[in-house]
């Protein structure tokens, strides 16, 4: 059932942030806006822009095309529209990451089930600094794919992760895709096994490979684990670990420390005070862990991003 609640997003929300030093209960709000039109609008990624505005991805209903369609909103640092657009066909169209690219323009990754070869693709939309298309593509097989991260290489092109129920080992399985500057398909790599994984974030790493976090319910103690994969800039596995126990463990952001290894941030049901904690995951370069922590109370609790702080430690929001 599609949701028909009039729904307007607000383009930066902090819920809760921590770091080993202090927890901020109440930070103060510099300002708060809304986008939107007269239904179900709504943003999954939010990145600072090189003027110090902010560039917000999501869906759109209000002024789609079709069911719903990408959408992209630009604001001064203020969060001031600049200017919206949507994107998308007759079918549902959604941005999951955006960045910045190095011409100053931006590139967003999700899914659409308007174009492209199955069920769900992935929908990468590529424009100039005013939002105007440059360029589009889709890439999957017949069944189900989407994409959840994307990062530049500037001059050579783009990396993409995600999942894919078209490729792989079985279920679904994380997909990690190269395409060149015009949105050419260069390579693509699976990682997996016979039941389903699924890549939330990912990272450029010091060496030039790529660290992938997500789930599996392929490989380890439980029905789901945290999965930490480890490649060569060409997508090649170097490593792989996975990391929980009995209960569902997940892995929503990763991030590297400049000391070495990985910082690995998610939710457990398997370890904690209540239903879902914080979990938190630290790394050596290999993958072994050095030690992991939860956070939480008796609801549910989850960490949806991480960062390194300049004094060495960590924040996550969630």
């Amino acid at each position: 059932m599609e949701p028909s609640t009039t729904f307007r997003f607000i383009s930066l929300i902090s819920l809760f942030i921590f770091n080993f030093q202090s927890i901020i209960a109440q930070p103060e709000i510099t300002w708060t806006q809304t986008y939107g039109g007269n239904n179900w609008d709504e943003g999954h990624c939010v990145r600072e822009t090189e003027d110090g505005g902010y560039i917000v991805g999501g869906l759109t209903m209000s002024f789609s095309a079709g069911l719903y369609d990408v959408y992209l909103i630009r604001t001064d640092e203020n969060g001031d529209l600049l200017w919206s657009q949507s994107y998308g066909g007759t079918g549902w169209d959604e941005a999951r990451a955006i960045q910045q690219t190095s011409d100053s323009g931006f590139i967003t990754a999700g899914r659409t089930t308007s174009f492209g070869a199955g069920d769900s693709d992935i929908y990468i939309v590529k424009t100039d600094a005013d939002g105007d298309t440059l360029w589009t593509g889709t890439y999957g097989g017949v069944d189900y794919d989407d994409s959840q991260w994307i990062g530049e290489i500037p001059g050579e092109g783009y990396i993409i992760a995600g999942e894919t129920f078209s490729y792989g080992e079985g279920g679904g399985d994380i997909i990690l895709l190269k395409i060149g500057l015009d949105g050419d398909l260069m390579w693509y790599e699976t990682y997996g096994g016979p039941l389903d994984e699924d890549a939330q974030w990912a990272q450029f790493t010091s060496d030039g490979g790529i660290i992938i976090s997500g789930s599996t319910d392929s490989f380890g103690a439980g029905n789901d684990d945290v999965f930490l994969v480890k490649t060569d800039s060409q997508g090649e596995m170097q490593w792989s670990n996975t990391f929980g126990g009995g209960e569902p463990d997940l892995s929503l952001s990763v991030v590297e420390s400049s000391s070495g290894g990985y910082i690995i941030a998610g939710q457990t049901e398997s370890y904690g005070n209540g239903n879902d904690d914080v979990y938190l995951i630290r790394v050596d370069g290999n993958g072994n862990l050095l030690w992991e922590k939860t956070f939480g109370l008796a609801q549910a609790d989850a960490a949806s991003s991480i960062v390194e702080t300049s004094d060495g430690g960590f924040a996550f929001a969630g």
